[in-house]
């Protein structure tokens, strides 16, 4: 009997041994009077997470979250998609990339060998080092192809091509802080302003903005002739088709923002329209002719920092200097850019829109767009061509554009024998594979 009462005695004090331990391990008291505590639930207790569990008691870490804006944890309004502006599936609205990005192939190099006329051997390179360019989107072609072919040729030789506007390139050659660094060399599709430089001789200008100990020389490049542009085979290019082409007056009417009675007050021909509605608040396509749709004329252009966007206004716009300009109250305001790019996206996408450019990026697109004819001193309808542009028939919108060069020693040394390649019979090949015409 004694033996049993040992055995039970040591079981007792065994099951005791154990089971206060195991008591505490789940938040009880050592206290056997106490209420033992529930058992715990593991899992996310943040209710900001993707798996927020409600009925745990005990964070296990196991939190997960999308990001932020800023990329932090714990966004709630995030939008998935594209964040890549380079990307063919860019979503301006996205707040996290989901890695959807799709992208075109690398494109390849230019195959100079393959354009008439060039030849690599007859490049004379210059010294080794950068040249930077910058300005006119319409010179931003010949100054690129020009580059990358001087470059590929010319070992040791950097050359930066970027656009912004003439008004960029005649400030930045200028080192006009306002417009952007200095450059070498500043791209123009217009004459230099008066406010911006000053010339004795026609050809170096000295500058009157930014550092104004520096000048520059102007060299032509090319003739351009600005094309007017529609999306082919929409509406607005329906119109103009069968009208055969535009006159200025009608350019005018059509870009304006004078009343039909200022314009007629300055020169304009009423005549233009055959079938106004005697309403300026409106501009539609029906008022050109009856056979044009009933549609609003939706207005596209360059910017105000461009060369095209001067050159047009003063050709087009004649009463600029007493405050006509572009009428950027219409119901799709004026569209503009100094990137032609813009433009042509824009007019792809609206059927009724109307834009200008340079004859290059039109040469560029025109499997998209299409060319009006415009009437010129002659009173003929005229498209734009190398032929039409060189010949002069394609008039009032032919004009020259430039390149404005760096009055500085060293930077003479590289850019001298760039601009002599560019000239050569080697760089007018390119030009004339740009769609401009040779000077």
């Amino acid at each position: 009997m004694k033996l049993l009462n040992d055995k039970l005695k040591f079981w007792i004090m065994t099951v005791l041994m154990l089971t206060v331990p195991l008591a505490g391990c789940v938040g009880g008291s050592d206290d056997s009077d106490d209420e033992p505590a529930p058992i715990d639930i593991m899992g996310c207790m943040d209710d900001a997470a993707n798996n927020y569990d409600p009925s745990a008691t005990s964070d296990d870490g196991s939190c997960t979250y999308d990001t932020d804006n800023g990329g932090n944890n714990g966004g709630t309004d995030d939008v998935m998609g594209c964040m890549d502006s380079n990307a063919n599936n860019y979503d301006s609205v996205a707040t996290v990339d989901d890695g959807s990005c799709e992208y075109d192939e690398e494109p390849t190099s230019t195959d100079f060998d393959g354009i008439a006329g060039f030849d690599a051997s007859s490049i004379q390179c210059g010294p080794t080092g950068d040249i930077s360019i910058a300005g006119s989107s319409t010179v931003f072609p010949v100054a690129n192809l020009w580059a990358e072919a001087y470059q590929k040729y010319c070992n040791g030789v950097a050359i930066t091509v970027e656009g912004g506007g003439s008004g960029a390139g005649a400030g930045r050659v200028c080192a006009n802080s306002e417009k952007g660094t200095p450059v070498d060399i500043g791209d123009m599709s217009r004459g230099w302003k008066s406010s911006e430089a000053s010339t004795d001789d026609g050809f170096t200008y000295d500058c009157l903005k930014g550092d104004t100990s520096r000048s520059a020389i102007q060299i032509d490049v090319a003739i351009d002739g600005l094309s007017v542009v529609m999306k082919k085979g929409g509406a607005a290019d329906t119109c103009v088709s069968g009208m055969g082409g535009l006159t200025v007056d009608q350019l005018r009417w059509i870009y304006s923002d004078y009343t039909a009675a200022e314009l007629t007050a300055t020169g304009w021909d009423a005549n233009a329209l055959s079938n106004s509605d005697n309403n300026d608040a409106t501009h539609l396509w029906s008022e050109l002719d009856a056979s044009c749709p009933n549609a609003e004329i939706k207005i596209s252009g360059a910017d105000s920092e461009s060369g095209t966007y001067e050159y047009f206004m003063e050709t087009v716009l004649s009463d600029h200097d007493n405050g006509e300009a572009f009428d950027a109250n219409r119901p799709d305001g004026y569209t503009n850019s100094a990137e032609d790019e813009v433009i042509v996206n824009y007019l792809e996408s609206n059927e009724e829109a109307i834009g200008y450019f340079g004859y290059a990026y039109y040469d560029a697109n025109k499997d998209a767009l299409s060319a009006a004819a415009v009437e010129n001193s002659d009173g003929e309808m005229v498209h734009p061509d190398t032929e039409t542009v060189g010949n002069g028939d394609y008039n009032p919108l032919a004009r020259r554009i430039y390149m404005n060069l760096h009055v500085d020693a060293q930077a003479l040394q590289k850019t001298r024998p760039f601009l002599a390649f560019g000239l050569s019979d080697s760089g007018s090949a390119l030009v004339a594979s740009t769609g401009y015409v040779v000077i």
